[in-house]
């Protein structure tokens, strides 16, 4: 744990150069990185050593304050997601109830299938859009800055526009949506349904008419 105000000085000052900024990204984009500061949190968290936590929510703060797409694919992925967020949860000017936003995002309830989407790229991107836009909405608004919002929400767009694309496009899939509306019994299966189609079509409204 000593070295966690280490780490935290060492991200600052790699912070201020273009180049030290490039490699910290790098270095960061290595897959054990993320997961060794979860270990730490985990850690510090058992033990409840308060300015540790402080000190790490302060780390992941300068990571995402980066502005770099590929951190924030990088922090959204299965694996890092519910840690990285951990960390977030520890602002020392505004603490929120310990797991809260880990709780939410294991739970899963955000996102339930209609139908098989049979894509497993596709299904990645509806999970890494919720998670963004969980970020930017819920976990991110102190942090945010004029140039970390734009890079969040081109990622969010361009998703949108894959998936706009790959669901439009799937005539087997748009099928089975219709028959599961109209021809099951099943009221949970039928409710997902239209939440699934009401999702899609706001997600369809917020792009330009070229990629509809």
């Amino acid at each position: 744990m000593n070295s966690v105000g280490e780490i935290d000085r060492l991200i600052s000052e790699a912070s201020q150069s273009l180049f030290q900024r490039d490699r910290l990204v790098a270095f960061i984009l290595k897959d054990t990185y993320l997961s060794q500061l979860q270990s730490l949190h985990e850690t510090c968290e058992d033990l409840d050593a308060t300015e540790e936590l402080h000190t790490l929510y302060s780390i992941a703060r300068r990571i995402v304050l980066l502005n770099d797409s590929s951190i924030f694919e990088h922090i959204v992925r299965d694996e890092n997601i519910v840690g990285f967020i951990g960390m977030l949860e520890h602002d020392p000017k505004h603490p929120v109830e310990r797991g809260i936003y880990r709780d939410f995002i294991r739970s899963g309830s955000h996102y339930k299938e209609a139908v098989p989407i049979g894509d497993a790229a596709t299904e990645n991107k509806i999970h890494q859009n919720f998670r963004l836009q969980y970020l930017k909405d819920v976990v991110l608004p102190g942090i945010l800055d004029d140039g970390t919002l734009p890079v969040v929400n081109a990622l969010i767009f361009f998703n949108n526009a894959q998936i706009t694309n790959y669901l439009q496009n799937n005539e087997s899939l748009l099928k089975d949506l219709f028959e599961t509306l109209h021809e099951s019994s099943d009221v949970e299966k039928k409710r997902n349904v239209v939440l699934f189609v009401r999702q899609f079509s706001v997600m369809t409204k917020t792009l330009p008419a070229v990629y509809r």
